[in-house]
């Protein structure tokens, strides 16, 4: 997704907008909720949230700004992956995403390169 935002800047709203939609309300009231088990089955899976809390800052998405600011104060992001820090960096760098190349990678060059080394 993010490479479709990048590479078709028309797309950008759409995919951003996608992505916010993925994550929870930080205003949720999680105490009532009375264990791990329960706050998956009401929402998302959780470990999902952080990976899309990376691809927006990648983004550099500014509607998402604040709420992943939110989403960090309430504990549900997980800071061994991105921490607040980080996120407020990635919104201050220029240029491309990190992990964006602007040459696309050939099929074959990529699963060559993703095989197990003998």
């Amino acid at each position: 997704m993010m490479t479709l935002a990048c590479r078709r800047p028309g797309t950008y709203d759409r995919v951003t907008a996608f992505l916010r939609g993925l994550l929870p309300d930080p205003n949720l009231d999680w105490c009532a909720y009375k264990s791990y088990e329960a706050i998956k089955e009401a929402v998302d899976d959780p470990q999902v949230w952080t990976s899309v809390v990376g691809r927006l800052c990648d983004l550099r998405d500014p509607q998402a700004y604040d709420l992943v600011g939110q989403l960090f104060e309430a504990g549900l992001i997980d800071e061994t992956v991105i921490d607040p820090a980080g996120y407020r960096q990635a919104y201050r760098r220029t240029g491309p995403p990190v992990a964006f190349t602007d040459k696309p990678l050939h099929l074959v060059s990529r699963y060559k390169r993703s095989r197990p080394k003998r």
